[in-house]
């Protein structure tokens, strides 16, 4: 069972966005 008292959701964004591409 998922409680979000425990761990909420983090909405993390979109690493290719957030962070430069590697390649």
């Amino acid at each position: 069972m998922y409680r979000s008292q425990d761990h909420p959701p983090q909405e993390a964004p979109p690493k290719h966005r957030t962070l430069p591409s590697p390649l």
